[in-house]
């Protein structure tokens, strides 16, 4: 683990894989960002899913989230694609009117990735957190708002990756 000015490197090894991620925030734009790199040292193929989520905080209290919408955005860039999960606080009064804020993964391909804006596809039945196999690719109001993004990965022998 290291750390430096606007920055926080972790790196962690288990079994084949070989992980570096690293935590920066831009200074101009006030972005906080997460570049994960993933090394095969192993002698077959890995076959990864990697699962980002946030819990939106849009207010003061957990009851102003019913008062926020989420959204999908996507976008083509010469290096693949821009999938973001959006949350706008549409009540004032908390302090946070008016305000988005977004989640995104950059550098997918279609088909690629997975997404929800629901948190409640996080718990089963009798309330415990599960990681669903797939997610319903939910946006709107009216949910429990968060923005959660999923990627396959298919790293070859010797080979890595980066999202």
């Amino acid at each position: 683990m290291s750390h430096g000015q606007g920055y926080s490197v972790i790196a962690h090894r288990r079994d084949d894989a070989d992980m570096t991620v690293t935590w920066s925030v831009d200074p101009v734009r006030a972005v906080k960002q997460v570049h994960l790199r993933i090394a095969n040292l192993g002698s077959r193929a890995l076959r990864l899913r990697v699962v980002g989520m946030v819990e939106w905080a849009m207010g003061a209290s957990r009851a102003d989230r019913a008062t926020v919408h989420t959204a999908l955005h996507r976008q083509r860039l010469p290096a693949g694609k821009l999938t973001a999960l959006l949350c706008t606080q549409r009540e004032r009064s908390a302090g946070f009117g008016a305000g988005t804020a977004f989640f995104g993964l950059a550098g997918s391909v279609d088909g690629d990735e997975d997404w929800t804006c629901d948190r409640r596809e996080f718990f089963d039945a009798r309330g415990r957190l599960v990681l669903p196999d797939r997610f319903a690719q939910q946006q709107g109001g009216g949910l429990d708002p968060c923005a959660a993004l999923s990627a396959s990965l298919r790293i070859a022998v010797g080979e890595s990756a980066e999202r």
